[in-house]
């Protein structure tokens, strides 16, 4: 029986990218939407997520609601309602 199996150089390889896709949003060198299309797409060339696994997502209501707190956040970080809020709490 072989040392490593595929089963456990796949546990490798997700460990190690979900390490890497950790760094990338800390540093923040690149946007995080490339990072997450870019960990998807390796998982999905490597073969360890099939097509079905990664359009199943879509398919989820969760994350429409997550997507839309972003964009709100966004759109009150960007009219200055956050830095408001921030500054009445502090005083």
């Amino acid at each position: 029986m072989p040392l490593i199996t595929w089963e456990t150089l796949q546990i490798v390889i997700v460990l190690t990218l979900l390490v890497g896709v950790m760094i990338a949003f800390i540093q923040e060198r690149v946007s995080p939407d490339v990072v997450g299309l870019s960990c998807v797409a390796i998982l999905l060339a490597l073969g360890i997520l099939s097509v079905d696994e990664v359009l199943a997502v879509f398919s989820n209501p969760a994350p429409i609601p997550v997507a839309c707190m972003f964009i709100l956040s966004a759109a009150l970080e960007r009219t200055g309602v956050i830095h408001c809020i921030g500054q009445a709490i502090c005083q």
